[in-house]
């Protein structure tokens, strides 16, 4: 069980727990400046983040243990007979899953099978495990829907536990595929890089983006190519996200004051203030001048 969960980071909640000993927890920090969130863990669990944006220290404060996070990475933690006081030193715009499960649980999530590979009979034999890797496709995507996705309670649950299995599948098969000429993930990754650049272009030309044709030139891909593979790397497609990119950042403008509505909408690619302010109240539910007062 986690205790003690301090929200100092806007977003930061768990969003699933299954008796204890199966909990998942969104993790972000919207704000402009670090921040630290505290939490408590009474049973021994494995623990596995993953980052999709900005970067995360998680702090095992007991035993002196840092463990630091870049966007794109994840880490599996697994510690026989420890449960740890942590420390999540979040960076601005950091974008984190963390999954808690126990080392039965996991276990009965796979096959017998399973049990022989490396993970999980060390896991087993009660060994300490502090593995970090890149992130591959499938687990970006799935872990991004885990993080966007809002449900009503009545829903919540099975479509959390649907995903996580989906996730949890995708991270151990890549982890422990030795063979990379066979790993099907290897191939993207140098389209990987090159949409992770369109990702950079379009949040650094807010005032007046490139078109999807242009940039997918700039990227060195076809526009099919990069139309699909951001959607899969970031959850959503290339102007859907440069949308609500543009939107957080007009939020994070307004709620300093020190810039009104029609100095704020040209600096995130808006010629008309009216076209903003419905932009804005779209995202938010709110009109920009609610955010001002």
């Amino acid at each position: 069980m986690i205790e003690n969960l301090e929200n100092t980071a806007k977003g930061s909640f768990e969003i699933f727990n299954e008796n204890n000993e199966l909990i998942v927890m969104k993790l972000s920090n919207a704000k402009d400046e670090p921040c630290t969130l505290p939490k408590n863990i009474i049973r021994e669990l494995v623990h596995l983040y993953i980052c999709l944006e900005g970067s995360i220290s998680v702090e095992i404060t007991k035993q002196h243990y840092s463990f630091p996070l870049k966007e794109d990475t994840s880490t599996l933690i697994f510690i026989k007979d420890f449960r740890p006081e942590l420390k999540f030193n979040m960076q601005p715009n950091t974008k984190v899953i963390g999954i808690y499960i126990s080392v039965d649980r996991l276990h009965s999530l796979f096959s017998q099978d399973a049990s022989q590979s490396p993970v999980f009979d060390n896991i087993g034999m009660g060994k300490r495990i502090i593995e970090t890797a890149t992130n591959k496709a499938d687990v970006r995507e799935v872990a991004y829907q885990l993080f966007q996705k809002d449900l009503s309670e009545t829903y919540q649950a099975i479509y959390v536990k649907g995903k996580l299995l989906e996730l949890l599948s995708a991270f151990f098969y890549v982890a422990n595929n030795g063979n990379t000429e066979q790993c099907p993930y290897i191939a993207n990754e140098e389209s990987a890089a090159k949409i992770k650049k369109a990702k950079t272009i379009i949040i650094s030309n807010l005032v007046e983006a490139p078109s999807l044709n242009d940039l997918a030139k700039m990227v060195g891909l076809n526009v099919r190519a990069l139309k699909e593979g951001f959607k899969t790397l970031y959850g959503k497609p290339v102007f859907t996200y440069l949308f609500h990119y543009r939107m957080e950042e007009a939020k994070k403008m307004l709620e300093l004051g020190t810039l009104n509505v029609s100095e704020i909408a040209p600096l995130v690619g808006y010629s008309s203030s009216s076209h903003f302010i419905t932009a804005f109240k779209r995202k938010y539910g709110v009109t920009p001048k609610q955010i001002l007062r």
